[in-house]
């Protein structure tokens, strides 16, 4: 077996701080291949580069590998073929840490995944009102260890789902001791977290903290007495905002396992966990409340509050002269948290859980995990048949459905187009092991979800476009349809009745999420599959050729590319443009003749794949507008695409972003970029070869149809599984 590996995933400025002593621990105890797994937004919030060279010296330090990714595709063709732990300090299903979600979820069956609780007030642990108003009070993890800083009983934002997950281990900053040369005594330390939600989700609360912070610094500057201000390592709010400082203030920018807490003679902070780590260093310290009273300070009951300038001075006054009063508090306040705050014994939980990630065990079948727990432990139960049930049948069933399971499971069609149906009409033969309702909007939804419910057969709605919310940019007849008080009715119980969501993907069972729907929703970690023998180099034509496939739905996202296409027929006299499906020409292009062509549509999706290889297009577009509709769409037309040997030119959206990530595709937003990037393939056959060659191998390794397959699969043992447990709950 392959040497185990235990890869720390960094995402935030503020993650260095938490994996660091975690490192060196693995380092010490283990003998496993260390890794930092750092995404490409890390390095664009550390402007000026001191947190990467944080991370390279850990590195260097404990023999660590360090690598980027742009997306959780990219991170999870890194992690392939490897086994052990990803371990992270910012992972929730919060937009804020989806960068390493994205990966857990996505995360090869053979690693441990492990969420670190990364500060005192934490998402989904123990969070604030002010919390509470900005996020919500459903955080959830992909982890399937939580490590906590207390027993359970204390983290009163724990969302039942993951009880089970926790395990307490203590902070990760009880690990290490402060290095470097400590700071000078200067009077006291300041610490500001202005960027937080705490200071501003009940109101702008960061103004006042500012405002007598300044004549606090006045008054200890007219006794000849300096204070230092350390700013929020993520948020940086008085240098990013250039806030004007008194003279005698000085700025502690260093990490804070650089800085000695003890050489301070007190410390103030408005609630943050820094007022844990002055408590645990042992100064006296001050918690800041705002003036009215509004902030949420109830964490922090029984440490010394401070508000006004007055209160400020007075608890100055207070730490030299009777430090031990306040400090009595400050222990009392500890012990109160049950928290292990023993360092050897923080240091022993860690150690355990690490070396259990690296010891051999039985490897598990390679079944995507989808959603906040793994599938893997999933029902045994075979699924043998499913029906599926849709407004009409097509292209959408066809892709996500019936290609990656028609060779293993027995499946059936009926949908409602045609006019008024029966429900029996509806129904299968003879009773399926799962029902799936694919974008089902009709009435008929209600009693085929009793049906099944009677016959104790699981639900599935899959869904694969924000159907609740169709723009004006879908055109006046499909915007007309979906917004019809009727259908929207239908659709919204018809999710709401269902045992599971499946949505194509994790940004579109977001916004399901933000619109109210409360059934579970998974989304998969690919939505397009292709089988490896329909690959095909393609055959392109003598003389160079420009195509776009869509439907008459996508007027608005050919717009934004037709200016660069009418450029590029009059700078190349040989070119000639295609469209194939129902979108249809637009008027700009007749004057080209000859030289432009429409390719009705193929109903039949199979044929439809044949026909694309013969048209011998060089380079497919794939623009689309940037438009929350259209962010949560799919991936479809890049594999469509590049499987039939077209290299691609794709909206620079994330939805295409992962699949052109590593040359297998290229990427445009502005009329200028599409004409560069277009005009580069279109000169360079090098360039188109390489593209293709690219994309089919990432096809082959990502997007297989075997790996489609097992996710499905994947999503009906999970709703076979959630079947006996919603009538327990019943």
């Amino acid at each position: 077996m392959s040497r185990p590996s235990l890869v720390f995933v960094v995402n935030l400025l503020q993650d260095v701080n938490v994996l660091r002593p975690l490192a060196f621990l693995a380092g010490r105890e283990t003998g496993a291949r260390l890794r930092f797994l750092v995404t490409s937004r890390f390095f664009d919030r550390d402007a000026g580069g001191v947190w990467k060279a944080e991370i390279d010296d850990i590195a260097r330090r404990i023999g660590a590998e360090v690598d980027t990714y742009g997306s959780a595709m990219d991170a999870v063709l890194a992690l392939q073929g490897g086994w052990g732990a990803l371990i992270a300090a910012s992972e929730s299903d919060l937009s804020g840490h989806v960068h390493v979600h994205e990966v857990f979820r996505a995360a090869p069956p053979g690693y441990l995944r492990i969420t670190l609780q990364h500060g005192l007030e934490c998402v989904g642990f123990l969070q604030n009102r002010e919390h509470v108003m900005a996020h919500g009070e459903s955080v959830t993890f992909a982890a399937d260890v939580v490590c906590a800083w207390m027993e359970p009983s204390r983290l009163l934002s724990l969302h039942p789902s993951q009880r089970a997950k926790v395990r307490v281990t203590g902070p990760t900053s009880l690990l290490s001791r402060p290095e470097g040369s400590p700071a000078p005594a200067r009077s006291g330390l300041v610490c500001e977290n202005l960027h937080s939600v705490r200071l501003r989700a009940s109101g702008e609360h960061g103004r006042p903290f500012m405002e007598t912070f300044g004549r606090f610094c006045g008054l200890l500057g007219s006794a000849g007495e300096r204070v230092t201000l350390r700013p929020h390592p993520g948020g940086q709010y008085v240098l990013k905002n250039r806030v004007a400082l008194p003279p005698n203030v000085a700025i502690e920018n260093r990490p804070m396992y650089r800085v000695d807490l003890t050489a301070f003679d007190w410390g103030i902070s408005a609630p943050s966990t820094v007022v844990l780590d002055m408590a645990l260093a042992g100064i006296p310290v001050g918690v800041w409340q705002d003036p009215e009273g509004v902030m949420d300070l109830s964490t922090y009951e029984g440490l010394h509050r401070i508000s006004t300038l007055e209160e400020w001075m007075g608890f100055v006054r207070d730490a030299r002269a009777r430090p031990e009063a306040i400090l009595a508090r400050q222990r009392r306040w500890l012990e109160g948290l049950e928290m292990p705050l023993d360092p050897a014994e923080v240091y022993h939980r860690f150690a355990r859980l690490l070396r259990s990630a690296t010891v051999p065990r039985t490897r598990v079948k390679n079944i995507p995990r989808i959603g906040s727990t793994s599938l893997n432990a999933a029902s045994r139960t075979d699924v043998r048949s499913v029906h599926v049930v849709s407004d009409q049948t097509g292209p959408t069933q066809a892709i996500h459905l019936r290609n990656p399971i028609a060779d293993t499971v027995t499946m059936t069609f009926a949908d409602c187009s045609g006019g008024t149906k029966d429900l029996q009409s509806l129904l299968p033969e003879t009773v399926p092991d799962v029902l799936v309702l694919s974008r089902l909007t009709s009435a008929f939804g209600g009693p085929l979800i009793d049906w099944a419910a009677t016959r104790d057969i699981p639900v599935v709605f899959h869904i694969d476009d924000d159907l609740l919310e169709v723009p004006e940019v879908l055109g006046r007849e499909k915007t007309k349809r979906y917004r019809d008080p009727v259908l929207l009715r239908n659709l919204r119980a018809n999710m709401e009745g269902s045992d599971l969501v499946y949505a194509s993907t994790r940004l579109l069972a977001d916004r399901l999420r933000k619109h109210g729907i409360s059934a579970p929703i998974v989304a998969g970690a690919i939505s397009g599959s292709i089988d490896p023998g329909k690959i095909r180099s393609g055959r392109p034509s003598p003389t160079p050729v420009l195509g776009y496939m869509g439907t008459k739905g996508h007027v608005a996202d050919f717009d934004l590319v037709t200016p660069a296409i009418l450029r590029l027929m009059d700078e190349i006299p040989a070119l000639r443009f295609e469209t194939f499906g129902t979108i249809a020409m637009p008027d700009a292009f007749r004057r080209f003749g000859s030289r432009v062509h429409h390719h009705p549509p193929v109903p039949d999706y199979d044929g439809f794949m044949d026909r694309l290889w013969t048209l011998g297009w060089w380079v497919g577009i794939a623009p689309l507008v940037d438009h929350p509709f259209n962010r949560c769409k799919t991936e479809t037309k890049w594999v469509e695409y590049s499987a039939a040997g077209i290299a691609v030119v794709a909206q620079d959206l994330e939805v295409y972003r992962g699949p052109c990530a590593g040359g297998a595709g290229r990427l445009a937003a502005t009329e200028d970029e599409w004409l560069t990037e277009i005009r580069m393939l279109l000169d360079d056959q090098g360039a188109r070869a390489s593209a293709v060659a690219a994309a089919q191998a990432k096809l082959r390794r990502v997007y297989s149809r075997d790996a489609l397959r097992e996710q499905v699969l994947a999503v009906f043992k999970q709703a076979q599984a959630a079947r006996p447990s919603l009538r327990r709950a019943g």
